[in-house]
């Protein structure tokens, strides 16, 4: 798997964005994955081993691709995308560091992680598929520059299309290829 990297200054910090190597697979991030209560992919029965089998597959799947977000070298959190085949793909982001909680990061990872996908994949359309009391995901989302789509039974989708230049609600921001 070739390594595709991204260093970003935001807030006086320096951050990663590279694809997610099995060896990334910790235990805070699989205790944190256990009791995320929005995230729809994660198996019923999950640990180290079978989190980096999940990551080893879509390393190698053409129409999924999952991400990192590091901070001196910890992982923070990781965006994944579906449907990489097509025009349109679908995107979700999991922030799961408490320090980077509730203080606009998550916009800016999400922003980042689409930037990500057009910068290496040259992918320009994301849809994010939010349920709708997922409130914190839906402003992040709205943050991050995905304008409402439709609704749906039980969610809401919001859809994206980004542009090479840095968008005009994310200031400070240095990206280094």
């Amino acid at each position: 798997m070739e390594i595709r990297k991204l260093k970003i200054k935001y807030k006086k910090k320096f951050f990663v964005i590279r694809n997610l190597k099995p060896s990334d697979v910790n235990s805070k991030y699989v205790l944190a994955l256990k009791n995320e209560k929005f995230l729809q992919t994660v198996p019923k029965k999950i640990n180290i081993q079978i989190q980096k089998k999940i990551i080893k597959k879509i390393n190698k799947s053409k129409i999924q691709k999952l991400i990192g977000f590091f901070y001196k070298d910890k992982l923070l959190g990781t965006s994944g995308f579906q449907n990489f085949n097509k025009k349109k793909i679908n995107i979700g982001v999991f922030l799961f560091h408490k320090s980077f909680k509730g203080k606009g990061f998550g916009k800016f990872f999400i922003w980042t992680a689409s930037f990500f996908m057009f910068h290496f994949y040259n992918k320009k359309y994301f849809i994010a598929g939010i349920k709708k009391s997922n409130i914190r995901s839906i402003g992040a989302f709205k943050g991050g520059g995905f304008k409402f789509l439709n609704k749906k039974k039980d969610s809401f989708n919001y859809f994206l299309k980004i542009e090479s230049k840095k968008p005009k609600f994310i200031k400070n921001i240095e990206i280094f290829f």
